[in-house]
């Protein structure tokens, strides 16, 4: 290449719009290339729990034609969310005997050509059953009716294992229990089968370690009569995990308690849940936990426990809990732990003030007892209310100077007063309503 040196500024200047000038000349003899803009695809989403269908089969000739829709899928679907269908239905059939499940999904608009350009944005239904269940749903639906028609009995049906019965109407139901944990293979996938539905039903939900001799699963299921003898369906669950209490109890903690959709709300909850306390009679029992309750069960604890103490006159003339020979009675006869124990007796009290409503000193004793009550709850959230209160002062706070922020956050949180008291009183409303419900059904 031949250097070119410049003695001036000028010369250099010139030289530049001489460049210049030829690259121009160059563009001009260039055709024109248009660039075509590639159009945004909008990749269609729905809902999962919108297009799931979960549908317990008893008979490979009667196949329901509508299911239950689940109440969370964030498990096994991100957000809940299923990309790249225009129309989709996506099938779950559980066989109620074995457990097996079959996968259907039924499409349109996946193999549209728009949605092909984007297929690696599509959600992979089956792939995305497949990693979250221990043993995938089968893809082959004769293989899944040749089940069907075998009507295979659970193997936890034995005689054995049978804890009690009882009628809902004209349906026979059955309660069987099994210890996990003994090398029964069979059971351990079977179980493993039968929880992959709680995982819709229950937010927090997570498959057991089904090797631990400590899991107690109790069993309830629905028995049919039919030509080839009798016929048991799941109906639901309930797994216990059992600790060591010193010195020779042991604890017990419900870890997951379900009745599948079907069975809701027609009494079996409290059934199987009376069922298991009774069950629980037979063993050196300290007292019985639940694990981080959902609002559902604990609706159905409340009622259960409440019955039994009303039948027990555990709380007649028992005006306060501060004799803990009380806690001690009630721990011994119902297992519950002292929150439970607790929360029963503030039930009980505000039972009995709404017989007392048109009486001169109901006002009087209903603000007694809601002092009481928010002492309670002042005490148990103290910490949970304080930083709710110091963080919606400094949300309020916002915008009035980096200065002064700056030397508030320096100094310790002061807690208004008034806020508190306003989120104890919202805190106490809710909890009574909670009460309220319980009481609406004694």
């Amino acid at each position: 290449m031949k250097r070119v040196s410049f003695s001036t500024r000028e010369e250099v200047e010139e030289a530049v719009a001489k460049k210049d000038g030829n690259n121009n000349n160059n563009n001009k003899n260039k055709k024109s290339v248009k660039i075509q803009e590639v159009p945004t695809i909008t990749v269609p989403t729905l809902r999962a729990n919108d297009v799931i269908n979960i549908k317990m089969v008893w008979d490979a000739k009667d196949i329901p034609n509508t299911g239950f829709q689940p109440e969370f899928t964030h498990q096994i679907f991100e957000d809940e969310e299923i990309k790249g269908y225009d129309n989709l239905k996506i099938d779950l059939l559980y066989d109620v005997s074995s457990m097996l499940s079959f996968l259907s999904v039924e499409q349109s608009g996946g193999s549209s050509s728009a949605l092909k350009r984007v297929k690696r944005n599509c959600t992979n239904i089956q792939q995305c059953f497949a990693t979250f269940f221990p043993q995938p749903p089968l893809d082959t639906f004769d293989f899944f009716k040749g089940q069907l028609n075998e009507k295979v009995t659970p193997p936890v049906i034995k005689t054995e294992n049978f804890i009690e019965g009882y009628k809902n109407g004209d349906i026979e139901f059955e309660v069987h229990k099994i210890q996990l944990g003994q090398g029964n293979q069979k059971i351990e996938d079977y179980h493993h089968r039968a929880s992959s539905i709680a995982i819709f039903y229950i937010e927090t939900a997570q498959f057991i370690e089904t090797d631990d001799p400590n899991w107690t699963v109790y069993y309830l299921y629905e028995k049919r009569a039919t030509e080839r003898g009798a016929q048991y369906g799941l109906a639901g669950f309930c797994t216990l995990y059992s600790f060591y209490h010193h010195p020779s109890s042991t604890r017990q903690r419900i870890s997951q308690f379900i009745i599948f959709p079907p069975y809701q709300k027609k009494g079996h909850g409290a059934s199987l849940l009376n069922i298991i306390y009774n069950d629980l009679k037979k063993i050196n029992l300290f007292d019985m936990t639940v694990e981080d309750p959902s609002p559902d069960f604990q609706k159905l604890r409340d009622r259960v426990d409440m019955q039994n103490i009303l039948k027990g006159d555990f709380f007649k003339d028992v005006s306060s809990l501060k004799d803990t020979s009380k806690y001690a009675e009630i721990r011994l006869k119902l297992f519950l732990f002292k929150d439970q124990i607790r929360r029963c007796h503030e039930i009980y009290e505000l039972m009995l003030l709404k017989n007392k409503k048109d009486t001169p000193n109901y006002e009087a004793e209903y603000k007694e007892y809601r002092l009481k009550v928010k002492r309670r709850l002042l005490k148990k959230y103290m910490d949970t209310l304080n930083s709710v209160a110091v963080e919606t002062l400094n949300e309020n706070e916002e915008g009035e100077g980096d200065e002064e922020n700056e030397e508030a956050a320096a100094k310790p949180a002061e807690v208004d007063p008034e806020l508190r008291k306003k989120q104890l009183q919202e805190l106490f409303e809710e909890l009574e309503n909670e009460y309220l419900a319980v009481i609406s059904k004694l």
